[in-house]
């Protein structure tokens, strides 16, 4: 038999693409909790609510945003790496598909704005 392609190759690729929402879930709700304690902080240090601070913080979070098609490589590739280590191939494929579909809906999202609406 083929070890690259077992008989189950479409439910390993759908575990890759599985884990590669779960670790964009994990990613987002991380970046918002992050967010928000800083944001806390800020009001308890300065004790003005939406200060300069938390405005800038709001940035650089819009910034993560758009940015996230490039950044999620930064976390993507290591667990790609390591599943392959694994013999996961599969896994990986779908991993990696899912990134790049979401690489390039961020992209066509920051050069043509009109063209996704933001619901």
């Amino acid at each position: 038999m083929d070890d690259l392609n077992p008989p189950n190759s479409m439910l390993e690729f759908l575990k890759g693409v599985g884990l590669a929402i779960a670790l964009y879930l994990v990613i987002y709700a991380g970046l918002w909790v992050a967010l928000y304690t800083a944001d806390l902080v800020a009001f308890v240090l300065t004790g003005v609510p939406n200060s300069s601070f938390t405005r800038q913080l709001y940035q650089l979070w819009l910034f993560g945003i758009f940015a996230f098609g490039l950044v999620q490589w930064l976390y993507v590739l290591p667990v790609a790496w390591w599943l392959q280590g694994e013999g996961k191939v599969w896994w990986v494929r779908g991993l990696v598909a899912i990134a790049i579909v979401v690489s390039l809906l961020n992209g066509l999202a920051f050069w043509q704005p009109g063209l996704l609406p933001m619901v």
